[in-house]
């Protein structure tokens, strides 16, 4: 990153301003980035507390005993200048402790940083900023129990702002839908509509943005996939391995690590269906989104399902439930 002034155009006489990043910020920027290992609720303090209390332990026996053996063996006069010299007998106290002490503790702290950094290499991508995805998710993890009812697109922009706040999410999303990659799969595979939980899914995802493209995509051609997004193949797949949709849905977002769990609110085969001002019904979401005729009501079909008992308990612990638009214009 170079380094930014405002000199440019300065005209004769003009008092100088100094460059806004200074010498040595590069430095200043990284003892500011470690320092944050220190904020309160890391849950890191303590562990390095006890690491170097258990250093000390183990130091003071190790000393016990050579002191022990010191003083109750007799060395050859071959080997006690050696002794000697290994435990700094030629420094006057407390400087030989002052130096032993030192030595330990830069060791200690050198290991201790290089075998977390060798560990979190392997399981953290290059360039991501560990210290501040361990403060935000020990953070989000102590939010509030929301619970989020609906479905459509604008269910997966609400949990977008709502991850940001909290990660004890619950999206209990609507299982309605009849149209598109997903009502091809309802009638073909007796599958529960996967279009918005692939929706809530992506939109909780760590890597949102290309999660949603994955997700997302659907097959431009090829027979019976053509029209079919990724998403929903997926869940297909995970329903058949998990031996349901919910347990399905559940290994997915392991894989996916998202914020949260995501529950279809009914495991039932229901539809839409409105009633008309003139008196005709109809069924289907799809349907009812073609037709020009005014909507009287609306209403399930069947009207008596079975709620998705995850989605109850969620519901009674929830300290918020917001029961979140449809599509967003």
């Amino acid at each position: 990153m170079s380094t930014v002034s405002r000199t440019v155009g300065r005209r004769r006489g003009a008092p100088r301003i100094e460059p806004l990043n200074p010498p040595g910020w590069r430095r200043g920027y990284r003892q500011m980035r470690s320092m944050r290992w220190l904020r309160i609720g890391m849950g890191v303090k303590r562990y390095v507390v006890g690491i170097m209390a258990g250093t000390v332990l183990v130091g003071l026996a190790i000393a016990m005993v050579l002191a022990t053996v010191y003083r109750t063996v007799d060395f050859p006069e071959s080997t006690s200048a050696a002794v000697g010299a290994v435990t700094l007998q030629w420094i006057a106290h407390p400087g030989r402790e002052i130096i032993v002490g030192t030595i330990g503790f830069c060791i200690m702290a050198g290991s201790v940083f290089l075998l977390f950094r060798s560990v979190i290499s392997v399981v953290i991508a290059p360039g991501e900023d560990v210290a501040e995805m361990v403060y935000r998710g020990r953070l989000l993890r102590r939010g509030p129990q929301v619970v989020s009812i609906g479905g459509g697109t604008g269910q997966g922009v609400l949990l977008r702002g709502l991850k940001e706040r909290t990660a004890n999410i619950t999206a209990v999303v609507t299982v309605a839908d009849d149209g598109g990659s997903s009502g091809r799969l309802r009638k073909e595979f007796q599958l529960m509509p996967p279009g918005d939980l692939r929706n809530c899914l992506a939109s909780l995802a760590d890597s949102e943005a290309l999660m949603t493209k994955l997700l997302d995509y659907r097959f431009r051609r090829g027979d019976g996939l053509q029209g079919h997004s990724l998403g929903n193949l997926l869940i297909a797949a995970m329903r058949d391995i998990a031996g349901g949709v919910e347990r399905g849905v559940e290994g997915l977002s392991e894989v996916l690590r998202i914020h949260g769990s995501v529950t279809p609110s009914t495991a039932s085969d229901v539809h839409l269906a409105a009633e008309m001002v003139d008196g005709t019904t109809v069924i289907g979401e799809s349907r009812i989104g073609s037709s020009r005729r005014r909507i009287h009501r609306v209403y399930l079909h069947p009207s008596r399902v079975v709620v998705n008992d995850d989605a109850v308990s969620a519901i009674l612990a929830a300290d918020l439930i917001v029961i979140g638009p449809g599509s967003v214009y």
